[in-house]
């Protein structure tokens, strides 16, 4: 309110109030209530997920990640190079 009495929208403000009370107070069905109604539910088939088509062998890792750990190395030394030519 006295947020509202500084920028001299008091008027707005009761308003505002005032429909908010009407809006908690009404009772009634909201308009169009009955075709707003939710579709009906479907059931899912729930079958044993441990055997079937879906489920095999856990997949092998075909190779080490060699180059990725020797990439990373070399950017890690590349850091390493720059921050003590910063700090020289």
């Amino acid at each position: 309110m006295k947020l509202a009495a500084l920028t001299q929208q008091t008027g707005e403000f009761r308003e505002y109030i005032t429909e908010t009370q009407k809006m908690r107070a009404y009772t009634g069905a909201a308009p169009g209530a009955e075709a707003a109604a939710a579709p009906p539910r479907a059931s899912i088939p729930r079958g044993d997920i441990t055997t079937g088509p879906h489920r095999g062998p856990a997949p092998v890792a075909r190779r080490s990640p060699l180059v990725a750990v020797l990439v990373l190395g070399g950017l890690a030394l590349v850091v390493i190079g720059l921050l003590v030519a910063l700090l020289r």
